[in-house]
């Protein structure tokens, strides 16, 4: 289980987070969802230890990553990033999982957006790390794609045992996704349930909506 204890994070005079508490089960997906400025992403961060923070996390010591952008290094090949973080990966079996047949020789620039995005959350799931981040992975995608992601995203989840936990700020893809649903606003945990349809997500970002 990944525990965070009494997180408290600051940028200056703006507290994020003050004494935040949070546990996550493992081998599942975990969404935590909120508007804009609610402090998602920080979290993750947090949790990847990407910023300083005050309090104790136990249980994330080895995480992997998947950024709004795709961080894809541009000089290597689909098969070489792919290698970067698991050298023994089975590269042509894993792209032909998720539609990528004979792609391994292209350059990021070589591929659409859906693409990228597919190898870079494919990059993610061959790391060793346990514990798998994902910062808004479906943010500016087209809804075929996205819907076509999602599915790919719980497959290789469940194949590889791994505990995801998920930043979003919509409402159809958290339910789609999660195992469970987190929703954080004004640094707190506002809902924590299994699961939860998009009208009731929907009221609560919109009651809690500080903008």
């Amino acid at each position: 289980m990944i525990s965070l204890k009494n997180i408290t994070k600051r940028y200056g005079d703006k507290t994020v987070f003050e004494n935040f508490n949070l546990d996550v089960e493992e081998n599942a997906i975990t969404v935590i969802l909120g508007e804009s400025g609610s402090g998602k992403t920080t979290l993750l961060n947090t949790i990847a230890r990407l910023t300083g923070f005050e309090g104790e996390i136990t249980g994330a010591d080895k995480v992997s990553m998947v950024f709004q952008r795709d961080r894809l290094v541009p000089h290597l090949t689909v098969k070489d990033n792919i290698l970067l973080v698991n050298k023994s990966a089975d590269v042509k079996s894993m792209l032909e999982s998720v539609g990528l047949s004979g792609t391994e020789n292209l350059y990021p620039q070589d591929l659409s957006a859906g693409m990228a995005r597919r190898v870079a959350i494919l990059r993610a799931f061959c790391s060793p790390a346990p514990v798998l981040l994902m910062d808004e992975p479906l943010v500016n995608l087209d809804l075929a794609i996205k819907y076509s992601i999602i599915g790919q995203i719980k497959r290789l989840r469940e194949e590889s045992g791994k505990t995801v936990i998920l930043v979003s700020h919509d409402v159809k893809e958290t339910v789609m996704l999660a195992d469970r649903i987190v929703v954080i606003g004004g640094g707190k945990i506002i809902f924590d349930r299994k699961s939860a349809t998009e009208r009731t997500l929907t009221a609560l970002l919109l009651n809690n909506f500080q903008g």
